[in-house]
């Protein structure tokens, strides 16, 4: 009896660690690839890493899947770098005025009442823009440094700030254009103020 009963328990013992085993060798598994698709290799997904993690990446990033939306601070938030293809969505109407956008990987544009107001090249999203006699701020994120070129008051000085650190000092040409660059990679957000001296 005590014999048959020791042969239980080796066996049981058995299963229950080859089970512990294989789970473990399962969960060190998906960790390792989580952690390569994660944090080393973003743009790589290898086999066996799920369909879940891509998803989870791209909600993570803050595009503007609309093309362009209001926001309850009475701010616009557009454009969309994770699209293959340019899309387009003219006509939104906000606070009186018309806007158009242009956005995908390659650039985001932004025009309001048919006048030039934003672009970047590689395409970004936008969030919170707002734009004052000031000057204009917004929170940006894209895959990658991005040249952006924004329209204010002709032939005016102003200080550019990103992340609240001063990046310089800069005149408008007669246009009003003012290019500057700014550092983004794999949907990172900056926070860009630029603001009349």
């Amino acid at each position: 009896m005590n014999k048959l009963l020791v042969n239980r328990s080796i066996l049981l013992y058995n299963k229950i660690t080859k089970y512990c085993a294989f789970r473990l060798k399962e969960i060190a598994q998906f960790w390792s690839l989580y952690v390569l698709a994660e944090y080393i290799e973003p743009n790589v997904l290898y086999a066996g890493v799920s369909e879940t993690i891509k998803s989870r990446r791209a909600k993570q990033m803050p595009v503007v899947n609309e093309l362009i939306r209001k926001e309850a601070d009475g701010s616009v938030s557009f454009g969309n770098y994770l699209l293959e293809k340019k899309s387009k969505l003219e006509d939104f109407e906000h606070k009186g005025d018309l806007y158009k956008v242009k956005t995908f990987k390659e650039i985001t544009k932004l025009e309001k009442n048919g006048l030039f107001v934003y672009e970047s090249v590689p395409g970004t999203a936008v969030n919170h823009l707002i734009v004052t006699d000031q000057g204009m701020e917004f929170k940006v994120c894209g895959y990658d440094d991005s040249q952006i070129t924004v329209e204010l008051e002709s032939a005016c000085e102003y200080i550019i700030f990103i992340n609240d650190n001063r990046a310089g000092k800069m005149k408008t040409n007669l246009g009003g254009k003012l290019v500057l660059s700014v550092e983004l990679a794999d949907g990172k957000e900056a926070f860009v103020k630029i603001q009349k001296q």
